[in-house]
């Protein structure tokens, strides 16, 4: 039996709510040591996504003054193999569990995406997905009940800075390599071209939907995280205009001196030919060259493009292994 859970209180997250907000989800991130901390400018961001509701996609439960657990829904603009996504969020205190909020969260999350999706996707089927940080943890346990099942492995890697040493060939001071290509990104000028990229450059990763211009504006090119100075773009020579770029780095920075490389892509026709080697090592002795203590990144551990290797024969080391879970929910 649960303990009564009569007296919490019910409500949509708003920004008077950040502050509660910010220090919940980091208490669980370091009690379940997801190497995720955020701020509360970053969870802001969250509540203004143009994509969101955040009267009716979120939800906070409270005990007295205190957010016990919470819940944030995402549909994607686009489908994926004639599915549309949501993605579920959410978590309880640690304090708090074993007495049936994180089914309580989950329920909410069911009904709400069904409402979501239909408004966005009309007719088009729905598939929900929950990020599970280690496999075999609580999170899985209640995603399996749910009827979820493991759906990709996705692999975290980390290079630290204090001994990272470029491969042979870009190390620094080296002469520029014969058509090398790397460039910064300036968002106002390549910002279309790069996401134009990305949605063929993704086009066969599993569990990736086209991203619109409107997210790609909000979410990647305008997060307080993003940052330009340490993102890198490949520019096909031969062609002009939104289709020129060939591959991509884009670096952000979630927490004080330390790199998350959100994203690494390369379009069809350009692959095979190190450029997203390039980029990435351009990318990482920048940020060596500014004080970051260290660079992190996480890729699926079946890519088509076999990241996993190219990674490796960066420096990057595997830390940790997630799973996504997905199932039909109509």
């Amino acid at each position: 039996m649960f303990p009564p859970n009569d007296h919490l209180v019910r409500l949509p997250i708003s920004k008077a709510d950040l502050g509660e907000w910010t220090r919940l989800v980091n208490d669980i991130g370091e009690y379940d040591q997801t190497g995720e901390k955020y701020t509360p400018t970053l969870l802001e961001e969250e509540l203004d996504d143009p994509s969101v509701d955040s009267e009716l996609d979120t939800l906070a439960i409270y005990d007295g003054d205190l957010m016990v657990a919470y819940g944030q829904l995402h549909v994607t603009d686009g489908l994926r193999d004639g599915y549309a996504k949501a993605i579920f969020g959410g978590g309880v205190d640690p304090r708090y569990r074993r007495r049936g909020l994180g089914s309580e969260v989950t329920d909410w999350l069911f009904k709400r995406a069904l409402v979501k999706a239909a408004e966005k996707h009309p007719g088009a089927p729905t598939k929900a997905s929950m990020w599970i940080h280690h496999p075999g943890s609580a999170d899985e346990f209640l995603a399996l009940k749910y009827g979820f099942e493991r759906a990709r492995y996705f692999s975290d890697m980390r290079v630290d800075f204090d001994v990272w040493e470029p491969p042979a060939g870009f190390e620094i001071g080296a002469p520029p390599r014969e058509n090398a290509r790397a460039i910064e990104l300036d968002p106002a000028k390549h910002g279309e071209a790069t996401r134009l990229a990305h949605n063929e450059a993704f086009a066969d990763h599993w569990g990736s939907s086209p991203r619109s211009k409107e997210n790609w504006e909000f979410s990647t090119l305008g997060s307080v995280a993003f940052r330009p100075t340490l993102s890198r773009i490949a520019i096909n020579p031969e062609i002009e205009g939104d289709d020129a770029v060939d591959a991509y780095v884009l670096a952000t920075e979630y927490q004080d001196k330390e790199l998350y490389i959100s994203i690494v892509g390369t379009r069809r026709r350009a692959r095979g030919q190190g450029l997203a080697t390039e980029l990435l090592v351009e990318s990482l002795k920048q940020a060596q060259r500014e004080g970051f203590v260290k660079a992190e990144l996480g890729v699926d551990s079946a890519s088509p493009t076999g990241a996993n290797t190219i990674y490796e024969r960066i420096g990057f080391r595997v830390t940790r292994t997630s799973v996504v879970m997905e199932r039909l929910l109509a």
